[in-house]
């Protein structure tokens, strides 16, 4: 049996913008332009999952499932994990972690549903658990992971903490009530989960991940060693849509399309990508104008919007991901760009 034990978090829930008119949002749009650094092509498919950590960009990939690393000169320096069909090898790979002062590297493979990890240097594997799960996986420390999951039966969404080395689930964190989604029933299936499975993304640095909803304006802030958190309101503040089933397909009853395509945060700020438009009936490539709207960390309060260029023939952003000193940005054609960027920069904006 799964051993549940209570956490005590805290929610806030805040108001990212007061200028707010019948639904509609203004964006705070800075005259700050990013300082481009330079630029390389990555030209193994497109970034799933992007990261940078001591000067190093790590990205997963698609369709060649590889975790690709490169310094902040756009040169390959390790190519982890290889493409196939056995245990040892990657078939879906989308979210990864380093563990034992780098020493060592987890993976999780979608397809396979299996959790992986691998020696670094030897880039071979140590140990694998099957486990049926969805994406986001992050590790917590060197035995437990933090899995989103879903209980259709009982049209529940919860955080779970699975500990790898006894194989068993410890402790689940429920979201329906945080998030104040309504579940709607159709043969037993519940739509609601669809707001969240089929459109949550995360990013993980440091003690915190941040979750951020592509249908949802919400966006989550996790501590990793208190298993505490924090959910606010996105720039858009758009009311959380219910789910509705025609011609047996789920559509949300405001027609949100993308709200956020990305996140990042640091020790201040928290980082979303987003299109310009509010977010109903978004034709993804061919919004003409993408944004990165900046929060303050502690309290989710909507600072202001950095416009971010789109590329020749209007290649738009997919990915970002923040270092001490640089954004990278990851676009739809496959090129990977870094920036200047100094968190500093945002009391300037």
């Amino acid at each position: 049996m799964i051993k549940y034990l209570t956490y005590f978090f805290s929610l806030l829930l805040l108001l990212s913008c007061d200028d707010n008119e019948n639904g509609k949002f203004k964006r705070l749009i800075s005259e700050y332009n990013l300082d481009e650094i330079k630029h390389f092509e990555h030209s193994y498919g497109q970034a799933i999952r992007m990261y940078v950590q001591n000067n190093i960009i790590s990205i997963s990939n698609s369709p060649k499932f590889q975790i690709f690393q490169y310094n902040l000169d756009g040169q390959l320096i390790k190519t982890l994990t290889k493409p196939g069909g056995a245990p040892w090898e990657s078939h879906a790979l989308w979210h990864f972690s380093f563990s034992g002062n780098g020493s060592r590297y987890w993976v999780h493979d979608y397809d396979k549903q299996m959790l992986k990890c691998y020696d670094y240097k030897k880039d071979s594997m140590i140990l694998y658990r099957k486990e049926i799960t969805q994406g986001n996986v992050h590790l917590l420390d060197d035995n437990r992971f933090i899995i989103p999951r879903t209980d259709c039966i009982n049209n529940k969404y919860f955080f779970s903490i699975y500990d790898i080395k006894n194989q068993k689930y410890v402790a689940d964190i429920s979201l329906n009530d945080s998030l104040n989604i309504k579940s709607t029933i159709v043969n037993k299936r519940d739509l609601s989960m669809y707001l969240l499975s089929g459109g949550f993304s995360s990013y993980n640095m440091g003690d915190e991940i941040l979750y951020y909803m592509y249908n949802v304006g919400r966006f989550i802030i996790m501590n990793k060693k208190t298993l505490s958190f924090k959910i606010f309101k996105d720039v858009h503040n758009q009311p959380i849509p219910t789910a509705y089933l025609k011609n047996g397909i789920v559509h949300l009853s405001n027609k949100n399309s993308i709200i956020t395509l990305s996140g990042a945060i640091d020790n201040k700020y928290v980082y979303l990508l987003s299109p310009k438009d509010e977010p109903v009936n978004v034709k993804l490539r061919s919004a003409d104008k993408f944004f990165i709207d900046v929060y303050e960390k502690h309290n989710g309060k909507y600072l202001k919007s950095i416009n971010v260029p789109l590329l020749d023939d209007g290649v738009i952003p997919m990915r970002i991901a923040i270092s001490e000193k640089r954004l990278i940005i990851s676009y739809d054609n496959q090129e990977i760009y870094i920036y200047n960027f100094d968190n500093s920069i945002v009391g300037k904006l």
